[in-house]
């Protein structure tokens, strides 16, 4: 797990991502994350800086999505989502879509999987790696480059509504629930970064 460091401003930059449909908006809330998790992940409020571009010939990359929002009470709040042969709770990624950028890739699976419509920052949050387990049960190792993404619609109607469930939680909550240890550690090191969630600007329909 790593997680990027960036400066505020870059932090602010963003790629608009429009879907005109329609809308449901909800506000569930959670209970913030305890000391303890962090112990048992291993997790300080200590951010890594820089990251590790070199990958393994056996390690396939993927770009993926920190669904977010402010709740009622002005805590940030994750969308968590399942997957779709086992029912882990996860977040939205997928591989490069040809002709697409990284980031504008993560925020198409984030319309397909989780039926969500908002902006995504341009620059990563950071980067964890899990075990893709295929059909045969075997395993793939994959590296997931994962970019923030600001809530601004939930879809009635997406690709994927049949094949998976989704859930807000909190960033506490959130990292209990997730079923894959380094995103889980990398939530955990996000939280007290609130920084790295905001932007300034909003798009809409």
């Amino acid at each position: 797990m790593r997680i990027l460091s960036a400066s505020p401003a870059a932090r602010g930059t963003t790629l608009p991502l429009v879907f005109c449909a329609s809308l449901s908006f909800d506000n569930s809330s959670g209970a913030q994350g305890d000391t303890h998790l962090r112990r048992r992940l291993g997790v300080t409020n200590r951010l890594y800086t820089g990251v590790n571009r070199s990958t393994s010939d056996t390690e396939r990359l993927q770009f993926g999505v920190l669904p977010w929002r402010f709740g009622r009470d002005g805590e940030i709040r994750i969308l968590l989502i399942t997957s779709r042969t086992r029912g882990r709770w996860i977040v939205p990624k997928g591989w490069l879509v040809k002709g697409r950028s990284p980031a504008q890739s993560a925020a198409q699976e984030a319309f397909e999987e989780a039926g969500i419509i908002g902006q995504i920052h341009s620059r990563p949050l950071g980067e964890y790696r899990y075990t893709k387990v295929g059909g045969d049960r075997s395993g793939e190792r994959c590296r997931v480059t994962l970019f923030g993404f600001r809530v601004q619609g939930t879809l009635i109607n997406w690709p994927e509504q049949h094949e998976r469930q989704r859930r807000w939680l909190s960033l506490g909550d959130a990292a209990r629930t997730i079923d894959e240890p380094d995103l889980a550690r990398l939530v955990l090191a996000l939280q007290p970064d609130i920084e790295a969630f905001t932007e300034p600007d909003r798009v809409g329909c």
